[in-house]
């Protein structure tokens, strides 16, 4: 069964944002995916997550931020949705956009060029 929460979830403040994070190979189930508020510095590393709701990753106001070989979910729409005016160098390696039918979303005030996206 699928918990109720969020696979990871990292809240952090504006003014204190949650920074130098690793995860790496981690397998895992979840409602809701992965979420980041206010963060800095996290990378992403050989993820595979099974999750029944959309998008997979939100990153809100994130700084630095690398996913690296994360596995995306089958027919995920949008697989990464970026929100925030503070949100920048956001770089995806490795991920294979083929699987999601939109791959990235952005809110109202977040930057296109925040992202890039590299297989």
């Amino acid at each position: 069964t699928y918990a109720r929460a969020y696979a990871i979830e990292l809240l952090g403040l504006p003014e204190m944002p949650i920074d130098n994070v690793t995860f790496d190979r981690i397998r895992m189930q979840s409602a809701k995916g992965i979420a980041c508020t206010d963060v800095s510095d996290l990378l992403f590393h050989d993820i595979d997550i099974v999750t029944v709701s959309w998008p997979a990753v939100t990153i809100a106001d994130g700084r630095d931020v690398t996913i690296r070989g994360m596995t995306v979910p089958r027919l995920a729409n949008p697989f990464l949705s970026i929100l925030g005016l503070q949100s920048r160098g956001i770089h995806v390696f490795g991920t294979s956009s083929s699987n999601a039918r939109s791959f990235v979303s952005f809110g109202d005030s977040a930057s296109v060029k925040a992202v890039t996206v590299e297989d």
